[in-house]
């Protein structure tokens, strides 16, 4: 059974997960995209949590603490592992 600590709509307000997909950007956040196999022709096209059709996973993190992460289907049919950290230097 997956991990949904957060609904689709709370994704889309929350600071935090702004940041995971640099929707807004308090640090050193990006919105570059890897494909998976590395070589591979899937597309690399950024996202933002918009792009979101479903959410299949998602855990929060916490300052100084665990990362926020989530496997994400997109409105384009591509999947998405989206991760993120915040300390205190920042976003990464």
């Amino acid at each position: 059974m997956p991990n949904v600590e957060m609904e689709l709509e709370q994704i889309l307000d929350d600071e935090d997960w702004a940041q995971v997909f640099a929707d807004e950007n308090y640090g050193n956040v990006s919105k570059k995209a890897e494909a998976v196999p590395p070589g591979s022709s899937a597309s690399t096209s950024p996202v933002s949590r918009i792009d979101i059709e479903e959410v299949f996973a998602c855990v929060n993190g916490y300052p100084d603490g665990d990362e926020w992460l989530g496997l994400f289907l997109i409105d384009d049919g591509r999947w998405l592992v989206a991760k993120g950290g915040c300390d205190y230097t920042g976003w990464d």
